[in-house]
């Protein structure tokens, strides 16, 4: 009976994650058109208008049709099935910034857990990049990406499927695209592989936000979702989060039930 209940809940979680699927799709192709018209409308206006119209348009922010909108139970049931740990970490104190040229190590800077989620980092935080990158990412420039109030989204590649990495990218296209990158710089979500020198806790998946972090043994969307909704920028407690303003019409928590087996799984925190 057991083994046939996981059964069940694993098809109503596969039926979950196919919809959520067709849902960032939906949402991915409509940022890519909103993102298009823009494009096609600053370069008629530059044309006639000149520069400076051309510049003032340049801050035009995509936004999808409708809210990502996530249940909370299926923030939570996605946690437990992932087996997904909310992290302890003391923050540190110093923030000293440091020129890329002379700056320690990571491994000299960042000793508490890796990948780290506070401590000294670059004068100048990296890049919001589109989408996952090829490359492992250099922590001492995310770090001040955390200090502003991003999320990242490391993964184990040896653990992580090509299709699930696919999917983070989806995840990670979509709302920067929709208004978590303010395209100045300061914050948005980031994602990248890391394997040097691997995730501290041996899981697959490490999500940091400032002095925060949750590592999970499988990806799943709902709890990113849940994670960036609760953590980023001015919903979290990073040191400079105002920078990196919540938009509030891009992602929401309902408190809903998402589905049909709600009360047989816990949240870790």
């Amino acid at each position: 009976m057991a083994e046939q209940e996981r059964r069940t809940k694993a098809e109503r979680r596969e039926e979950k994650r196919q919809r959520r699927q067709e849902e960032e799709a939906a949402a991915a192709a409509a940022a890519r058109r909103a993102r298009l018209r823009n494009g096609a409308i600053a370069v008629s206006l530059v044309t006639v208008l000149g520069v400076l119209t051309y510049l003032a348009l340049g801050n035009l922010t995509p936004t999808i049709e409708d809210a990502i909108t996530v249940a909370q139970s299926d923030i939570d049931e996605a946690r437990a099935t992932s087996g997904c740990e909310v992290l302890d970490i003391t923050p540190i104190e110093s923030s000293q910034h440091y020129d890329p040229s002379t700056a320690p190590p990571e491994e000299v800077l960042y000793t508490q857990g890796r990948p780290t989620a506070t401590g000294p980092h670059y004068e100048q935080p990296g890049p919001i990049f589109s989408g996952v990158r090829d490359q492992q990412l250099d922590e001492r420039a995310t770090t001040h990406n955390l200090e502003h109030g991003s999320v990242s989204i490391w993964f184990d590649p040896e653990q992580v499927s090509d299709d699930e990495v696919a999917e983070i990218d989806d995840l990670v296209v979509t709302l920067n695209e929709a208004g978590f990158d303010d395209n100045q710089g300061r914050a948005g979500i980031l994602a990248s592989p890391y394997t040097d020198p691997g995730i501290d806790s041996g899981k697959a998946i490490a999500i940091r936000s400032w002095a925060q972090g949750m590592d999970c043994d499988g990806w799943d969307a709902d709890y990113a979702y849940g994670w960036i909704a609760q953590n980023f920028g001015s919903r979290g407690p990073a040191p400079e989060a105002p920078l990196g303003q919540y938009p509030e019409d891009v992602l929401e928590i309902s408190d809903e039930a998402g589905g049909d087996d709600t009360g047989d799984t816990e949240s870790d925190g």
